[in-house]
C-alpha cells in the first residue's frame, strides 16, 4: 500500500478468542486508506491461524515474545502512515472512532495527538460505561473533571452524535496519573519521530512512559466520549508483581526528578510529595521481600525529596531493625498516613500493569481452555 493515511499497530500475545472481533472492529472503522499491521509477539495459540484469512489486508508480523513496547516499536518501524493509531489485540473500535479523531487532527494541525474516553467490558458485558473516570485516580483529585486538565473545551458532533472536545497541553497534569488508554489514541507521524519509541526496558508502565515524553513537546485533545472498548480480564497483578510495578513508575518519573526545576513551581512542590510517597511505598515493598538495604536507599531517597516527609524519616532510622512480620503490620498502620497512601500515579498506572501481565508468557493461565470467539460479545451498546 503506497503512502496510507493512518497506521492502525496491533500488538497481539495469545488473544486467539478475540483478535477477530478486534480486526473486524478496525476495518470497519477504515473508511480511509488504512495500513494494519498485527505483530504477533511470541503467541503460543491459533492467533496466526485466525488471522490468516485477513491476510490481504493486513500485514503480519511474528517475532519472539519480548513484549507490549517491543511488539510496538516494530509496528512503528514498519508504520508509513501520516498518522498513527494503537489498540491491542482483545479491544474493540466503535463506530466513528476513526473518522472523529482523524477529522480533529486534520483540521487542528496544532494538536499532536487525540485520545478518547472508553469503555471497561468483560465476557459478561459492560462494566464501566464512563472507563476514563473509572480506571484513573487523577480524576479524583479533579473531580472528574477534564477542565482541571485541559485549558480548553469545545462541542463536537458526528453522525448525530454530539460531545465535547478539550484541547491543551497536559503534561504537568498527568506527572501525577495517566489517563490515556492505549487504544483510544492516535499520534501525528512527526509528534512519532521526535518523541521516539516505547521503553524495552520497562515491564510495566510503558504507555504512561510514552505519554509523558509526548506531551511535553505538544498539545493533544480528548473527545469525551466513549469511542473504544478496553477488555477486562478476570487476572489482576499478584503482590509479587508490587515491587517492579513501583519500580516502574519510579523509573518513568526519574528524568522528571532531575529536572525538577524546569516544572512551575506549584507543581513541583506537589509532585516533590508524591515522589516521596512512592519512595515509601518502594521501601514497604522492599522490606516485605527482606531487602532492608534498598528500602533503606529509598526512604532515605523519600526524605530528601521532601524533607517535610515524617514517616520517610521514621522509616529510614528504623530500617536496620525491622523483621518481615513487623512490616506487614507497619504497612497497614501506615496505609491510614494520608502521604503514604498509595499515589494516584501509581494506582492509575494499574491498568497499564494489568495489561502487560496480559502480554507476559509467563502467566497464561486464563487462557486455557478458551476457543477463538468464546467471548464475542456487543459491547458499543446503544
Amino acid at each position: 500500500m503506497n503512502d496510507p493515511l493512518v497506521s492502525v499497530i496491533i500488538p497481539t500475545f495469545n488473544n486467539a478468542p478475540y483478535i477477530a472481533e478486534a480486526l473486524e472492529s478496525v476495518f470497519r472503522n477504515c473508511l480511509c486508506s488504512c495500513q494494519v499491521i498485527v505483530v504477533d509477539d511470541g503467541s503460543t495459540d491459533n492467533t496466526k491461524r485466525i488471522i490468516m484469512p485477513y491476510q490481504d489486508r493486513l500485514t503480519y508480523l511474528h517475532q519472539e515474545n519480548r513484549g507490549a513496547s517491543a511488539a510496538r516499536n516494530s509496528g512503528l518501524v514498519r508504520a508509513k502512515g501520516e498518522f498513527i493509531a494503537f489498540m491491542d489485540g482483545d479491544d474493540v473500535w466503535f463506530e466513528g472512532n476513526l473518522v472523529m479523531k482523524l477529522g480533529y487532527l486534520l483540521n487542528n494541525p496544532g494538536v499532536g495527538a487525540i485520545f478518547s474516553n472508553f469503555r471497561t467490558f468483560d465476557r459478561l458485558g459492560i462494566i464501566e460505561e464512563d472507563g476514563m473516570r473509572s480506571i484513573y485516580p487523577i480524576f479524583r483529585k479533579k473531580g472528574g473533571r477534564l477542565e482541571e486538565i485541559f485549558r480548553e473545551k469545545s462541542p463536537l458532533s458526528y453522525n448525530g452524535l454530539g460531545c465535547f472536545v478539550y484541547k491543551g497541553n497536559i503534561f504537568e497534569s498527568i506527572l501525577f496519573g495517566n489517563l490515556i488508554a492505549t487504544c483510544s489514541i492516535m499520534i501525528r507521524r512527526e509528534c512519532i519521530d521526535y518523541t521516539g519509541f516505547f521503553r524495552e526496558d520497562l515491564r510495566t508502565q510503558e504507555d504512561y512512559d510514552y505519554w509523558l515524553r509526548l506531551s511535553r513537546g505538544c498539545d493533544m485533545a480528548c473527545i469525551d466520549v466513549p469511542l473504544v472498548g478496553y477488555r477486562r480480564h478476570s487476572r489482576q497483578l499478584t503482590s509479587s508483581r508490587m515491587d517492579y510495578l513501583i519500580l516502574d513508575v519510579a523509573r518513568v518519573l526519574e528524568p522528571y526528578r532531575r529536572d525538577i526545576g524546569l516544572l512551575s513551581k506549584p507543581t513541583a512542590q506537589q509532585f516533590r510529595k508524591r515522589y516521596s510517597e512512592l519512595m515509601n511505598l518502594l521501601g514497604i515493598a522492599y522490606l516485605k521481600s527482606g531487602n532492608r538495604k534498598d528500602a533503606a536507599r529509598a526512604f532515605r531517597r523519600g526524605f530528601y525529596m521532601d524533607l517535610g516527609n515524617l514517616p520517610s524519616l521514621a522509616f529510614w532510622l528504623s530500617t536496620p531493625f525491622w523483621r518481615k512480620p513487623a512490616v506487614y503490620f507497619a504497612f497497614r498502620v501506615a496505609k491510614r498516613i494520608k502521604n503514604i497512601q498509595t499515589p494516584a500515579i501509581l494506582r492509575s498506572g494499574g491498568a497499564a500493569a494489568d495489561r502487560t501481565a496480559r502480554t507476559d508468557q509467563t502467566d497464561q493461565t486464563d487462557k486455557t481452555g478458551e476457543n477463538a470467539g468464546q467471548e464475542k460479545i456487543s459491547v458499543q451498546g446503544t
